[in-house]
């Protein structure tokens, strides 16, 4: 049986925060569990933490997510990169990881990541979550798009192609050659979310 988790929305990394870590420098997993453990384990600790409006960037093309949002299965992903972000009890927090050589490796090592901050509380040491300072999310820097304009901009993607999904296809730069309508769309439909959990 496959594990599901219905509260992650998976989406394409938009921006990477900080600097990638060199392909040499990044190491082979010691995990043996399989994809369901690790899609159980963070659904165990984002309730743990009352997450919501979880959103699991990785490295994979628009064209690549089923309409449910989960990656296809025959989906490549381009980098090993994985941003986990969501609201929690503790404020909007992000982690994001690409020290392993695979996504659902590094997907794994965040949520081990999380359950090893939980533990931290069962000795008294923090009263107010004090150690997840550090992955408070930061405010997203300003794009010079408005929300209206960002609106505007899906507006017109969806009236063209019928859905933002295939304005992306078609504006990609596989197709295109060039990338300025697709990262302006996908800019604009960053911004639409991040409103629209706030």
């Amino acid at each position: 049986m496959t594990y599901y988790l219905p509260g992650v929305r998976f989406r394409p990394i938009v921006t990477w925060p900080g600097v990638p870590t060199p392909p040499g420098e990044r190491r082979w997993s010691p995990f043996r569990a399989s994809w369901d453990d690790t899609l159980a384990l963070l659904d165990r600790e984002l309730r743990m933490l009352g997450a919501r409006e979880v959103v699991c960037q990785i490295d994979i093309r628009e064209s690549d997510f089923r309409q449910d949002g989960q990656p296809r299965a025959n989906a490549k992903a381009h980098g090993p990169g994985v941003i986990l972000a969501f609201d929690s009890r503790y404020g909007p927090l992000q982690y994001a990881t690409d020290v392993f050589h695979d996504w659902r490796e590094n997907v794994r090592a965040t949520a081990l990541a999380l359950e090893a901050l939980r533990k931290v509380d069962r000795y008294g040491v923090t009263k107010r979550g004090e150690q997840y300072t550090g992955w408070k999310m930061l405010p997203a820097p300003s794009s010079g798009m408005t929300l209206e304009e960002a609106r505007a901009v899906i507006a017109q993607a969806v009236a063209d192609h019928g859905s933002v999904r295939a304005a992306l296809a078609a504006a990609h730069p596989d197709r295109t050659g060039g990338d300025a309508q697709f990262k302006r769309l996908t800019q604009a439909r960053s911004i639409a979310d991040r409103e629209g959990r706030s």
